[in-house]
C-alpha cells in the first residue's frame, strides 16, 4: 500500500498506481476505501482506456453497478476497441436489466471470439457470466476451456471475487 502511495506522489499521471491501490484495498476487505480511491481519481482518468476498463470491473466487484455502467458507457463511447471483458459486462448488465435478447447477442459475441481463438480470454469471461447466473456446471465447463487455451485471466483463478461461491465448495 505504501509503495502505491509513494509512486502516486512521484507520478500522479500514472493510471496504474491508484487503480492497483483501489484493487488492493478491495482484496483487503476495505471496500469503502477502495470506492473512495476510485471516486477520487475517476475525473483524472475519464479518457484512459485501461482505467475505464478496469474500474468498470472493479466497481462491479464492489457491487457499485451504476458506477460500473457509467465507466462502461464512457469506454464504449470513446473507444472502438471492444475486448471480451466489455462483452461480458454488457451481457451481465443486459441480463440484470431483463434484456434476454441483448444478453444473447453479447454472449454470441463472446462465443464468436472464443471460436475464432481470439485473445482477451473469452472463455474466462463466459465462465464469469455463468457464475453470476449461478450456473456452476457451465462455469466449470468454460473455466476448463479457458485453462486449455491458457487464457491469461486464468492467473486470477484463486482470487477472482466472482468465483468465490465455487471456492466454498471446491478446491479452486
Amino acid at each position: 500500500m505504501e509503495a502505491s502511495e509513494s509512486h502516486m506522489a512521484i507520478d500522479p499521471s500514472n493510471v496504474f498506481f491508484p487503480f492497483f491501490k483501489a484493487e488492493a484495498l478491495m482484496f483487503l476487505g476495505a471496500e469503502e476505501d477502495a470506492m473512495q480511491m476510485l471516486e477520487s481519481v475517476d475525473p483524472l482518468y475519464s479518457d484512459n482506456w485501461f482505467y475505464l476498463r478496469e474500474s468498470s470491473k472493479l466497481y462491479f466487484n464492489l457491487g457499485q453497478y451504476d458506477k460500473s455502467k457509467i465507466q462502461l458507457e464512457k469506454i464504449l463511447s470513446q473507444f472502438s476497441d471492444y475486448p471480451p471483458i466489455l462483452m461480458w459486462l454488457n451481457a451481465v448488465y443486459s441480463q440484470m436489466d431483463g434484456g434476454s435478447k441483448d444478453t444473447n447477442s453479447y454472449l454470441g459475441q463472446l462465443f464468436e471470439e472464443y471460436n475464432k481463438g481470439a485473445s482477451g480470454s473469452p472463455a474466462w469471461f463466459l465462465a464469469l457470466f455463468y457464475c453470476t447466473q449461478e450456473n456452476y456446471d457451465k462455469t466449470f465447463e468454460w473455466l476448463q476451456k479457458s485453462c486449455e487455451r491458457h487464457e491469461v485471466e486464468m492467473t486470477w483463478l484463486r482470487e477472482e471475487p466472482l468465483l468465490a461461491p465455487l471456492r466454498d465448495s471446491t478446491s479452486l
